[in-house]
């Protein structure tokens, strides 16, 4: 719980550096913290309650999903920029979900 309030000051501090804060930053960082408060404390709530007949189990699925951590803060990171999902839009995919301006095929 230290930790994840140095953190919050951190962000509050990185903020309040901003020339220009608005209440729509606010609200993102906000959203920020809260789903990676859900994604890092999840596996670890799963590996401290693994107790009882599906110890095994939980223990696995401890295992598993905290080894997975840095995937799921790298997809995160991938929906919360604007930037990043228009790269991904602009590069990978396809039908409805391209950007106009970059489908189809090159005039030459």
């Amino acid at each position: 719980m230290s930790v994840f309030i140095m953190v919050l000051i951190q962000i509050k501090r990185i903020g309040a550096n901003k020339l220009a804060a608005n209440s729509h930053g606010s609200v993102l960082d906000l959203k920020a913290v809260a789903s990676l408060t859900v994604l890092l404390g999840l596996t670890w709530s799963i590996g401290f309650f693994s107790f009882g007949p599906a110890r095994v189990v939980l223990v696995y699925l401890f295992v598993f999903l905290n080894s997975l951590q840095g995937f799921f803060v790298f997809l995160f990171h991938c929906l919360m920029k604007e930037n990043v999902r228009k790269q991904w839009r602009i590069h990978l995919c396809c039908g409805r979900f391209r950007l106009r301006e970059y489908s189809g095929s090159s005039s030459f």
